[in-house]
C-alpha cells in the first residue's frame, strides 16, 4: 500500500498521466525516487505504440521526427526540460557555485537556455529522422529506464548542492537502501532487454551512458558542489540525446 501511494506520487510528479490526488507525507515519498523508473517504463511502452501508429497511418520523414520529439516533452509535462534550460542558463554564466546554484531557482528563461533548448530540439529531431529500425526503437524506448535510474542514483548518492527543494525532500524522505537496491534491479533488468535486443548496440549505449555518467558526476560537484531535481533533469536530457546520436551512428 505505502509502495502504491509512492508510485502514484512519482507519476502526479513526473508524468502528465493522469491520477489521484495524494499527499505529500512520508509514506507517500518513501518510495517515490525508486518508481521513478517505472515511470519510465510506461514511457517507453507508450513510446513504442506511438510508432506503430505512425506506421499504421504512413506517418513519415519531418512529421514523424516531430512527433517522436515532443512526445517525451508532453509525457513529462516538460519537467526535465524544464531543468536542462536552468542548467544551461547557470553554466554560460560561468560564476561561482553560489551563484550558478541560485540561477538554478530563477524562475527566469535567459538567452542561452534559449539557444541551447533550441540546438537541443533540432539535434534531437534530426536524430530522431533515422530511427526507422524496430530494435534502435526499441533499445531507445528502454533508455528511458536506464535513463531515469542513472539519474535517481546520482541524487542518491551526490551532495545536495542545495540543501532544499523537491529533490532534496524526496531524498530525505526515502528508503535510501531499498531505493538504491531497487533502481539497481530495475537497471539490470532494463540492460539485460538491451543488450537481448543488440548485443553491439546494446553494449555501446550501456558503454555511452555510464561514460556520460561518470562525467557528469564529475562536472555536478565542479560546477555546482554537488547535484539538484534540475542537474537531475539535465542529465536525464543529455542521455536522451546521446543514446539517440549512438543509434544514429548504426
Amino acid at each position: 500500500m505505502i509502495f502504491f501511494k509512492s508510485l502514484i506520487l512519482s507519476f502526479s510528479m513526473y508524468s502528465k498521466l493522469p491520477m489521484p490526488f495524494t499527499k505529500w507525507e512520508d509514506d507517500s515519498l518513501k518510495y517515490a525516487l525508486m518508481a521513478f523508473p517505472i515511470v519510465g517504463f510506461v514511457e517507453a511502452i507508450l513510446f513504442v505504440l506511438l510508432i506503430k501508429v505512425l506506421d499504421f497511418f504512413d506517418i513519415e520523414d519531418l512529421m514523424r521526427a516531430v512527433l517522436i520529439t515532443v512526445f517525451p516533452i508532453f509525457y513529462t509535462g516538460a519537467i526535465h526540460i524544464d531543468g536542462f534550460m536552468d542548467t544551461v542558463d547557470a553554466l554560460s554564466s560561468h560564476a561561482e557555485k553560489e551563484k550558478k546554484v541560485q540561477i538554478l531557482k530563477d524562475s527566469h528563461v535567459g538567452a542561452f537556455a534559449a539557444i541551447g533548448i533550441a540546438i537541443y530540439l533540432l539535434l534531437y529531431t534530426a536524430f530522431a529522422d533515422k530511427l526507422d529500425d524496430f530494435d534502435k526503437i526499441l533499445i531507445f524506448a528502454l533508455s528511458f529506464v536506464e535513463n531515469r535510474c542513472y539519474s535517481i542514483y546520482s541524487l542518491m548518492t551526490i551532495e545536495n548542492a542545495r540543501g532544499s527543494g523537491y529533490a532534496a525532500t524526496f531524498v530525505s524522505a526515502g528508503a535510501r537502501t531499498t531505493t538504491k537496491i531497487g533502481i539497481i534491479v530495475m537497471y539490470i533488468l532494463s540492460a539485460t532487454a538491451t543488450l537481448y535486443i543488440s548485443l553491439k548496440m546494446g553494449l555501446t549505449v550501456l558503454a555511452v551512458q555510464f561514460l556520460a555518467f561518470l562525467y557528469c558526476r564529475y562536472m555536478f560537484k565542479r560546477e555546482f558542489g554537488g547535484t539538484t531535481g534540475d542537474l537531475s533533469g539535465f542529465l536525464l536530457q543529455i542521455f536522451e540525446l546521446l543514446v539517440l546520436f549512438v543509434l544514429v551512428l548504426f
